[in-house]
């Protein structure tokens, strides 16, 4: 399904390991620091949680001087795509790590953006 992207909204994203897999405690701080590098250079990290066997993310797209936003889908398959090569290289497998859907959710107000 495709994601619909506003640019200057925050979003609440969410998604999961493939499978029945869980993180160790050091992939989780690796997960966490693959979602920390690209803070400032393509979106603002608002908060992060890295599960054992999902992450949750509060983040907001840069804007280009353009006014375009950076695409959040980008982003987000640059840190998959990271942490899945360097975890399986880790663990000595291959194949896919993460799901391929995510969840996303357009903060609507800072209400919301509190709640979560």
């Amino acid at each position: 399904m495709p994601h619909w992207q506003q640019p200057g909204s925050i979003y609440f994203l969410t998604w999961r390991l493939k499978g029945e897999g869980i993180l160790t405690s050091e992939e989780r701080t690796m997960v966490f620091q693959a979602l920390r590098y690209w803070d400032g250079i393509k979106w603002t990290l608002h908060a992060a949680v890295v599960m054992p066997n999902h992450v949750h993310v509060i983040a907001q797209p840069l804007t280009l001087p353009d006014g375009r936003a950076i695409n959040l889908s980008s982003v987000i398959h640059s840190v998959k795509t990271f942490t899945a090569r360097t975890i399986n290289a880790q663990r000595g497998v291959q194949g896919p790590f993460w799901q391929d859907e995510r969840y996303d959710r357009i903060i609507r107000d800072e209400s919301e953006l509190l709640q979560k």
